[in-house]
Parts: structure tokens; sequence; C-alpha cells
């Protein structure tokens, strides 16, 4: 499963037609409303961020399991489908959840409780996550891509990250938590964690609702 920022890039070069300029600099947006707080924590360093997504994968897509998609950025991803040069030149932060289940939910149903964290699973009856973290990643009018700071969670034996805890708040509201992140850390600059070997620690917490962009085809393939 890949996360939205793949598809902003595919949706990028998919209108490559359009005449690309610099949209200044990295001020970041303010959110829709919808999020009532959220930041993650990496490597002694808080990034804040404004909007909340929810998506799923039928099974026919992934093996038999639900796959859904919970990513937190600081840009609105669906300004993006009405001007695709507004990405161009800005810093885009993301915090990205691939949660797998054997169950079907919607933006209204997640489960609550605590899910544990795995790269991979054979065991198709039980709900997992991991996490993937860029921080302040362009896009150039000429489609390169870089990233100041990306992580993985650590998939290594002995390092893996603590729960995924999902509650509701009396409001009604979603609150989404990873206390004891442990992460493996890129080159800066770099998005493959392999050839990496730093270890870094975080924490993530979200308190809010998600905006439902499983209708939206961001896959121009």
């Amino acid at each position: 499963m890949k996360s939205l920022n793949y598809w902003i890039l595919m949706l990028l070069m998919a209108t490559s037609c359009f005449t690309l300029v610099s949209c200044g600099d990295d001020d970041d947006e303010q959110g829709n409303g919808t999020t009532k707080k959220c930041h993650v924590d990496a490597d002694g360093r808080n990034i804040d961020f404004g909007y909340a997504y929810f998506s799923i994968d039928e099974p026919s897509h992934s093996g038999g399991l639900y796959d859904y998609t919970l990513e937190f950025t600081n840009y609105d991803y669906l300004s993006i489908l009405k001007n695709p040069a507004s990405i161009v030149g800005k810093k885009i932060s993301s915090f990205y959840i691939g949660f797998t289940s054997p169950n079907k939910y919607d933006i209204n149903s997640l489960p609550e409780g605590e899910f544990p964290y795995s790269r991979y699973s054979s065991n198709k009856k039980e709900s997992y996550y991991e996490c993937e973290i860029g921080i302040n990643g362009t896009i150039n009018s000429d489609g390169d891509e870089s990233c100041e700071q990306y992580y993985e969670t650590d998939w290594n034996s002995g390092y893996e990250s603590g729960n995924l805890i999902i509650n509701k708040t009396s409001e009604g509201l979603y609150k989404i938590e990873i206390r004891n992140l442990n992460l493996l850390a890129a080159e800066p600059g770099d998005f493959d964690i392999h050839e990496s070997k730093r270890k870094t620690t975080g924490s993530f917490y979200f308190e809010g609702r998600f905006e439902d962009v499983s209708s939206y085809d961001f896959d121009f393939n």
C-alpha cells in the first residue's frame, strides 16, 4: 500500500502539461477544522499537522485483508486536484499509518483498542499497523522530489514500536496514539532506509476527525 504522497507525485506527473511555478515559502496550511490536535515527535523534533485523511483498499486489492491508510499532513491534499501546480516548492510533512485488518470499517467505525506493530503478518485474523514519516518533502517543477528527513518504523526483531491505540472521545472524535515509536532514519535528503543504520525514537498523537478520500482516484498509471 502506498501513501497519498505517492499518488500526489503521480498526479503531478499526469498534469505536467500545466505551467508549473513556485508557490513561495514553506508556510504551513492551517487545517480544515476537523483536526483538534495532531503532532509527531521524532528525533527530538515536533511537527504539527492540520489535516487527517482516511482511505480503504478492498480485500481484492490486498490479499484478503482490508488495508486502511490514515495520513496526517500539514497540507490540503484535495486542493491539489483543483490546482496541481500548488504543490510545487511547498514543504510538506506527513505521518502515515498503514492499518491492516480482516474486518471492514468505515470512517465512523474504526475499532477501539490496542493493535501491534508488524511489517509483515501471515495471520489473517489479527489487525496490525506500520508507519512512515516524511519531514519537509518537496516536489520541484521538473518533477524531482526530495525529503529533508524520512523515517520508517523499525522492523528489526526486538525493536518493535509500541501499540497503536485508538479510542473515541465523548465528543465523538478519534483519539489515536503511538506512545513509543522505534524508528529507522534515512540519510538526510534520502528515502532509502535500507542503507541506513541509524535508530531513533518518537511518539504520535491525534485527536479529531478524518476526511474520507477512498473515492478519489490518485492513481494515474
